[in-house]
């Protein structure tokens, strides 16, 4: 690993902070809940389209959360819940997109995806890449004081951050993070590599992802971190937008979000 810390969170006297916790943490479990017995519906972006070649009987609506061989898995009822997994694995999005639902953005969870952001860089280039979720839940993508940055929170449980010495080069780049689970089950572990024009520059373990939400109230931002931020070393920068005219757009594919084999006994109680 090149720069990885992953801490149990700090205590925080914060009031706020306690109760976003505790209600995201509730969120989740309502969350999960819902989806086991498949009447979660999500909303989804104007701007998705959906590939209905994608869509298994069971997504396009079939009342019983089973996968046709008369087994009712919870990967079937992740599917009857949120087409979203299935119907879109491939995004490309620019800085007009923020306060994006979470639900309704790409899925970046217990899953694999690669991340591919284009920049023209200079001395003066920083901000959020990409941003989801907040401190006590949620990861993020930036540059600060020219270096590349990754934090990723687990509800409050861990804390885990990049912050190698990975000097950004000026000119036209590529920053690419390619996210791996290490285990196919939900909330298992996983690992994060970076790479700057195809070479890479660092690796990060996370001890445990997060399935369903990061949060209940915050949003998936490109550029910025709208609300409460991922990493509070950049929260007296406001959003932290990323400097004007200098991201042109980011890809997400996500690789496989419906083809993990896991069955709700499979779930790992994080401790």
């Amino acid at each position: 690993s090149h720069g990885n810390s992953s801490l149990p969170m700090k205590n925080d006297s914060r009031a706020f902070h306690i109760l976003q916790g505790i209600t995201g943490k509730l969120f989740l479990l309502i969350i999960q809940l819902s989806l086991c017995l498949g009447i979660v519906s999500v909303s989804q972006a104007a701007t998705t389209t959906f590939d209905v070649n994608s869509f298994s009987d069971i997504a396009l609506g079939a009342s019983a959360p089973c996968d046709g061989t008369g087994t009712c898995t919870l990967r079937a009822a992740i599917q009857a819940a949120n087409p979203q997994r299935a119907a879109k694995k491939h995004w490309e999005l620019t800085t007009n997109v923020f306060r994006v639902p979470e639900l309704a953005g790409p899925e970046l969870k217990s899953t694999n995806y690669e991340i591919n952001a284009y920049i023209t860089a200079d001395d003066k280039t920083e901000g959020v890449i990409y941003a989801v979720g907040e401190h006590i839940g949620g990861q993020a993508l930036f540059i600060m004081d020219g270096k590349l940055r990754y934090s990723y929170s687990t509800l409050g449980l861990y804390w885990h951050d990049f912050k190698g010495d990975v000097k950004i080069p000026h000119g036209d780049i590529k920053i690419t993070l390619k996210h791996t689970m290490k285990e196919q089950k939900l909330n298992g572990p996983s690992k994060v590599e970076f790479f700057i024009n195809d070479k890479k520059v660092g690796e990060m373990d996370i001890k445990a992802t997060v399935y369903a939400a990061f949060t209940g109230h915050e949003t998936f931002d490109i550029g910025r971190d709208e609300g409460m931020p991922v990493n509070e070393e950049y929260a007296d920068k406001g959003k932290f937008k990323f400097t004007e005219g200098q991201l042109h757009k980011v890809v997400f594919d996500i690789k496989n979000p419906d083809d993990q084999e896991v069955g709700a006994s499979e779930y790992t109680l994080i401790e």
